[in-house]
């Protein structure tokens, strides 16, 4: 059996280039579950926000997730966590910065593309409209294909995230990359769509029990 090795948390704080990079050939997740296949990413509560998609990335990266599962209490040392090696299909990313705790709920996704570092024409050549910038700085948008505003659906975050994938996607983009200091550095992306994900091995490792003690290392350091 693998033990995961030590990679501690990197800091807080980046900023994702603007030009995309080729998606690596292969990439990587630490899941929990084990499991044949990655089904839709979608919040667990009508109440809770979650993640807009799946999170792949390098090895490295995926292996600081013990340290998250563990925070999160969905791990204890001596646990099996699952290592996968997956081919991506994105075609099409879109490169943000990185949020400061390292959240990528669909409001704070929408909050990234219009308060972060692109200027009004650069967003214009990237595809999206004058409707969803005016719109976003006027609380009346942007508005989803269905005709959703997605800044009226933080009372639902699943039908927040669905709309919020739905606009993306009719914007050009079926990802989102971003330069991922929070886990450890390198670049990762955010898959919309399980069909975009094709398992190509999985691993087992079991989490030892520095993976814990970095954690609550960590929360002491913050205090």
């Amino acid at each position: 059996m693998n033990y995961l090795p030590y990679i501690a948390g990197a800091a807080a704080l980046g900023l994702a280039a603007r030009g995309r990079r080729a998606v690596p050939a292969r990439s990587y997740h630490l899941s929990a579950n084990k499991f044949d296949r990655f089904t839709q990413q979608q919040a667990q509560s009508s109440k809770k926000q979650t993640d807009l998609g799946w999170h792949f990335g390098s090895k490295q990266t995926a292996f600081t997730a013990a340290n998250k599962l563990y925070r999160e209490g969905r791990v204890e040392p001596g646990d099996t966590v699952y290592l996968y090696e997956v081919a991506l299909d994105t075609r099409r990313p879109l490169v943000l910065a990185e949020g400061r705790m390292g959240s990528w709920s669909a409001s704070d996704i929408v909050q990234r593309i219009f308060d972060g570092e692109y200027e009004e024409e650069e967003l214009i050549r990237m595809g999206f409209t004058v409707e969803d910038i005016y719109g976003y700085d006027d609380d009346d948008g942007p508005i989803s294909p269905s005709g959703e505003n997605l800044k009226d659906l933080s009372w639902d975050p699943r039908q927040e995230q669905s709309e919020t994938v739905d606009w993306l996607e009719s914007r050009g983009y079926d990802s989102i990359e971003y330069e991922n200091t929070f886990e450890g550095g390198g670049f990762s992306h955010i898959v919309f769509r399980p069909q975009q994900v094709r398992i190509l091995n999985v691993t087992p490792h079991i989490v030892p029990a520095y993976a814990g003690a970095a954690s609550r290392r960590a929360r002491r350091s913050r205090r």
